[in-house]
């Protein structure tokens, strides 16, 4: 994959997954790629599912139960569909991009979590692509630790919430190596 590919990649993740879940961390890899996220509120995902099947303000509600597990895996099929259909174009190829269905599972804990935002940052030092996680151009790490701001796809909120400050979460990540 090239720079471009990665940024036409996120863009996706953007365009579908954005609208209904908060991104807390990410990392894009040659061959396979992490996101952590957490839902948005049911009003939000509500007001994104109203919108996309146009239904009249007058008409709109609140999804429950099964519409919002079906319409949250249908956002993330699109997503990668849509990536799929324009690199195959691009590169004049036919068939599938990712070789499996992607995995989504519930984060239980705060710990769990802060050690799935550490594993996603090590997986291209772990991978040996890079020594250091902000080496690697195309995860949220660089985002966390630079000064430039924030990332559309990354909540300051994480580092307040997880890690305290950003010290305590480069910190966090020195500590051992990998998962």
């Amino acid at each position: 994959m090239n720079k471009e590919n990665y940024r036409f990649f996120l863009s996706k993740y953007l365009l579908h997954v954005h609208p209904v879940a908060e991104t807390l961390s990410y990392c894009l890899m040659p061959n396979h790629f992490h996101f952590i996220c957490r839902m948005r509120d049911m009003p939000a995902v509500s007001d994104v599912w109203f919108e996309k099947q146009r239904v009249p303000a007058s008409q709109k509600g609140i999804l429950e139960g099964d519409a919002v597990y079906l319409f949250l895996s249908k956002q993330l099929s699109n997503f990668q569909n849509s990536y799929t259909k324009a690199f195959n174009k691009v590169y004049k190829r036919r068939g599938n991009l990712f070789m499996r269905p992607s995995k989504q599972k519930r984060v239980g804990g705060e710990r769990y979590l802060r050690s799935l935002i550490k594993y996603v940052h090590l997986n291209p030092v772990n991978a040996c692509i890079c020594r250091l996680p902000e080496e690697w151009m195309h995860s949220s790490y660089r985002h966390f630790i630079s000064e430039a701001g924030e990332s559309p796809i990354i909540s300051q909120a994480v580092l307040e919430e997880y890690f305290d400050d950003v010290e305590n979460f480069i910190a966090f990540h020195q500590v051992g190596t990998g998962f």
